[in-house]
């Protein structure tokens, strides 16, 4: 399928949406409190009876961010993990300017909800954690693309249809987002690779 069918399509599609439609939340106040039984039972609609962590060392992040496993009910594959969202040790925040923590911002201001089905952000809630943030997140480790495996052209198609849907979908917003979004401004847009010298970070 070529891309102006692509444009085509959803244009076709086209959902206006406002800020006002965007639903809110509220990190929880602790990583205790979002990883309770009871919490994960009420935002994974099952039935959780107990929770182990572990802290994942020698994560392979392209941001230096920290992990830390989620295993319910004694399962031998944790299918949750955290992702401790901190912009002091995180070199991909720091030459952003993320400031506010955009992970979770898009999370807290409804974004995430009203993302199409063909986008899947994996962020199920977040949590205060320190000076910054734990959002909990899907075990989607084996859906990944693999380090230097190339795209095909499935994936190439898969991944414009994903961009016209979000688009799609977020027709209606005004042109320059509010500015509590914290939004990656167009200057800090370019670089995409961990800059020489800085230092990495360790789990700890």
């Amino acid at each position: 399928m070529r891309m102006d069918q692509h444009a085509y399509d959803w244009c076709e599609r086209r959902i206006d949406v406002g800020e006002a439609d965007m639903p809110q939340h509220v990190p929880f106040p602790s990583f205790d409190a979002l990883i309770d039984p009871s919490v994960l039972s009420s935002l994974l609609r099952r039935t959780v009876r107990s929770v182990a962590t572990v802290a994942v060392e020698g994560a392979d992040t392209s941001t230096d961010a920290r992990f830390v496993s989620v295993a319910i009910d004694d399962e031998p594959t944790p299918s949750l993990f955290l992702k401790i969202v901190d912009s002091d040790r995180d070199w991909l925040a720091m030459i952003t300017a993320d400031d506010r923590h955009r992970a979770v911002t898009v999370w807290s201001e409804g974004v995430i909800d009203r993302m199409p089905p063909e986008v899947d952000a994996a962020v199920i809630a977040c949590a205060d954690w320190g000076d910054g943030y734990a959002v909990l997140m899907p075990n989607l480790h084996s859906e990944l693309l693999a380090p230097g495996k190339p795209l095909t052209v499935r994936d190439f198609d898969a991944l414009l249809d994903a961009m016209a849907a979000m688009h799609a979908t977020f027709w209606g917003i005004p042109r320059s987002p509010p500015k509590r979004w914290g939004c990656v401004r167009r200057r800090h847009s370019c670089p995409t690779h961990r800059p020489r010298g800085l230092p990495s970070t360790d789990i700890g």
